[in-house]
């Protein structure tokens, strides 16, 4: 009970992850410990259905819940109190760097381009990022928007690898986010299907491709694996903090800001204690 529990806590963790610009559910995931499991769950179902649904309907309930209720609460904070928010999640990616970096570690410094391409080719991305336009309507419309779904299911699964970022690039950030923020509105609902239906069906399809590769890497390359997701890790951290402190904040808001980037990296540490006790 107290496993699902956490779990479920972790899935909240990652949905809401989801939806912060910079953010990588993925990454999350591979910090919380979650995402081998993940992928074991998705590609070896039927080998042990009992334990891998339950597994996926708590922290599927969770990723779920997060973004489908929290997505106004997010946007709203984002804009009232960013500082404290984003370092709250960058506090959470930087405690469970050490977990990955144990499995990554060995032989290290002869692998060391496998952590250095990942690190330098994420830095690439806030130059490359673009501006959000009206969505194309009709047929050509809708396989866009299922190539964006595709392309957003591998930021899911590749950690290190925002979703967000890459929407921003693609210039349907505000489309996408804009209607996950109305599903809990009945009125409004069937207004958002031309968007996510075929979005939800490239993201379907991408996630059983994306999973089949890193499932893939992760059994046959894991340490060398590891070590371009450390990569990935690294310079997402680095991006996300030097992006947030481009604003001009109080006195105040860093202090509060400074506490929760101290607060995120214990609970990401707690959490992995609790689950390991």
């Amino acid at each position: 009970m107290k496993a699902n529990i956490i779990l479920f806590f972790k899935g909240i963790m990652i949905g809401i992850g989801k939806m912060l610009p910079g953010v990588s559910g993925g990454m999350l995931a591979i910090l919380f410990n979650v995402y081998e499991e993940g992928l074991n769950a998705i590609v070896h179902f039927f080998d042990h259905i009992k334990r891998y649904s339950t597994f996926l309907v708590v922290i599927g309930s969770g990723i779920g819940l997060s973004i489908i209720l929290s997505s106004k609460v997010i946007m709203n904070f984002l804009n009232h109190h960013y500082l404290p928010t984003m370092l709250l999640f960058i506090g959470l990616m930087i405690g469970g760097i050490p977990s990955v970096y144990k499995k990554a570690k060995g032989n290290v410094k002869k692998n060391i381009l496998f952590f250095l391409v990942p690190f330098i080719s994420l830095l690439v991305f806030p130059f490359l990022r673009g501006s959000n336009h009206e969505v194309a309507t009709g047929l050509w419309g809708s396989l866009l928007l299922g190539i964006v779904g595709f392309i957003d299911a591998g930021t899911m699964i590749i950690p290190g690898i925002s979703g967000t970022a890459i929407l921003m690039i693609l210039g349907y950030y505000e489309a996408i986010i804009g209607s996950v923020s109305k599903i809990s509105d009945l009125s409004s609902f069937m207004q958002t299907m031309p968007i996510l239906f075929p979005f939800g069906i490239g993201l379907g399809i991408g996630i059983l491709f994306f999973v089949k590769l890193m499932d893939f890497l992760l059994h046959k390359h894991e340490k060398i694996s590891y070590l371009m997701i450390l990569g990935f890790a690294c310079s997402s951290i680095l991006l996300l903090f030097v992006e947030t402190w481009k604003r001009n904040y109080s006195i105040g808001e860093i202090i509060i800001g400074l506490l929760c980037l101290l607060l995120g990296s214990i609970l990401s540490t707690l959490l992995e204690k609790l689950e390991t006790s």
